[in-house]
């Protein structure tokens, strides 16, 4: 949870908001980023019991999957992202699962939202380019927690574009885009 605390110092919230993680776990990461800032919680969590543990601490918990749950696009201004570190295996393309569960879960946040995206070093590529069109602001920071080191990861924090400011990055955000994938 060191690194929970590390990444809440790095937030500011001067009124109350809507967070949400959509791989929870048992909530505690969520609890611990967002801790005194009077936020609203939402988690989802696809192991019953780490959801009913999540529940218990106060979370408003789904049990199921992210990819099956309906979120208000636009609907929280916190979205911390920590999914699963593996690949996709389908029949079409195989993707880094970090990529996908970006991919569905960016939209949930609002203009202006903060996304914090724990990822290891080396899914920062897949997810760059999504990254960069959706996202201004963008900062990465390295986890010095011993277990972190071991999974070499990162915390990418990006705040939403406007919806005028979305889309396919040029020009400055492309070369962002490939100086963000050397990491």
């Amino acid at each position: 949870m060191e690194e929970a605390r590390n990444i809440r110092s790095l937030l500011i919230s001067s009124s109350s908001y809507a967070a949400i993680d959509p791989c929870a776990g048992d909530g505690t990461a969520l609890l611990e980023i967002t801790k005194g800032t009077g936020a609203d919680l939402a988690a989802i969590e696809i192991d019953a019991d780490r959801a009913a543990a999540a529940a218990q601490r106060g979370i408003a918990t789904v049990h199921g999957s992210a990819f099956e749950c309906k979120v208000q696009l636009e609907s929280c201004s916190l979205l911390y992202l920590n999914p699963p570190y593996d690949t996709e295996l389908g029949p079409h393309s195989n993707r880094r699962m970090e990529s996908v569960f970006l991919e569905h879960c960016h939209r949930w946040v609002r203009t202006d939202g903060v996304l914090p995206f724990v990822i290891p070093v080396s899914a920062l590529n897949s997810c760059a380019r999504l990254l960069a069109s959706q996202f201004n602001r963008i900062s990465l920071f390295r986890l010095e927690h011993a277990d972190c080191i071991r999974f070499h990861q990162i915390v990418v924090f990006g705040s939403r574009k406007n919806s005028h400011a979305r889309g396919e990055p040029r020009g400055v955000a492309t070369s962002c885009v490939q100086g963000i994938g050397r990491v």
